[in-house]
């Protein structure tokens, strides 16, 4: 068994490689995730999709989603799944 003190060291201390084929990698912080989001959300707006949501309006529709992206309960993990957010981008070097 691990003490804490070698969990801790390793947590601190380790280096997780966030490159794949060469390009490095980082993660989408919240404020970037929910910026995509609007930005598709908006786009999805223009495209009109009522027939996703016909039984709302699209004033309603919109407002919905949008809380949804600005919701500080929701992780922001779940809002690029729902929106299809790739949540590593590359690193600009």
């Amino acid at each position: 068994m691990l003490s804490a003190r070698r969990i801790d060291d390793y947590v601190t201390n380790h280096v997780v490689d966030r490159s794949f084929r060469g390009i490095n990698l980082r993660d989408l912080t919240d404020e970037e995730i929910e910026d995509n989001a609007q930005k598709k959300l908006d786009r999805m707006e223009e495209a009109d999709f009522d027939e996703t949501y016909d039984r709302l309006d699209k004033e309603d529709k919109h407002a919905m989603l949008e809380a949804f992206i600005y919701d500080s309960v929701t992780p922001s993990n779940t809002k690029a799944r729902v929106f299809e957010i790739d949540t590593e981008v590359e690193v600009d070097e």
